[in-house]
């Protein structure tokens, strides 16, 4: 499994980035955020990768951040979507924004996405918005556990790593191993705001 790849770029444009690793040039079908995000040509860069094996072919699918490339694998586990449509999905639309309109039940939203029908929308929200309230629910529980007001700090956290211009799932994930595994910064915004950078999200 190619989870990721790390090389000069030779070639990008909207949906395709070219890499040579090694020797090995690779196409990559990518998500917009990873485009706009690649560097120069000529320039290195890496990639977070799904590896998808067919009958018939391989293709791999390039994504910015390892939270971008885990919404795309809960997108293609759902009935009828296959990796085209997903990767549409998360071009079209940032995967914060298709995150926050799965949890809200935003049809409108949602069917206006490429290739989602309206009965694609709803299994996306019945087989998907679970469990997305589920993580978001243990990140304000972890924190609230550790102090009355943990869950203020922790969500003044988010807020700005968001503002940084952190994604909102790669920051929260951040802010949750901190949480788990660094209990003693969790006490001042500052602290837990250093802390979940040193988690090296991007």
């Amino acid at each position: 499994m190619i989870s990721s790849v790390k090389g000069i770029v030779l070639h990008k444009e909207p949906s395709l980035i070219v890499i040579e690793s090694s020797g090995i040039g690779y196409d990559i079908h990518c998500s917009q955020t990873a485009y706009e995000q690649a560097s120069a040509i000529g320039a290195e860069y890496r990639i977070f990768t799904r590896h998808v094996i067919r009958e018939d072919s391989q293709t791999l699918y390039g994504f910015s951040s390892l939270s971008e490339r885990g919404l795309f694998d809960l997108i293609i586990a759902v009935s009828g979507i296959g990796p085209k449509t997903g990767l549409g999905i998360i071009s079209a639309l940032a995967a914060p924004k298709v995150r926050e309109a799965i949890i809200n039940k935003d049809l409108v939203t949602l069917t206006a996405l490429p290739g989602i029908g309206k009965k694609t929308a709803e299994r996306l929200i019945v087989e998907l918005r679970d469990k997305m309230l589920k993580d978001d629910n243990s990140i304000s529980s972890e924190g609230s556990n550790l102090d009355p007001s943990g869950s203020n700090v922790r969500s003044e956290a988010l807020s700005a790593l968001i503002a940084l211009g952190y994604n909102r799932a790669t920051a929260e994930k951040a802010i949750r191993d901190v949480i788990r595994n660094e209990p003693k910064q969790t006490e001042k915004i500052e602290t837990l705001i250093k802390a979940a950078l040193r988690q090296n999200i991007s």
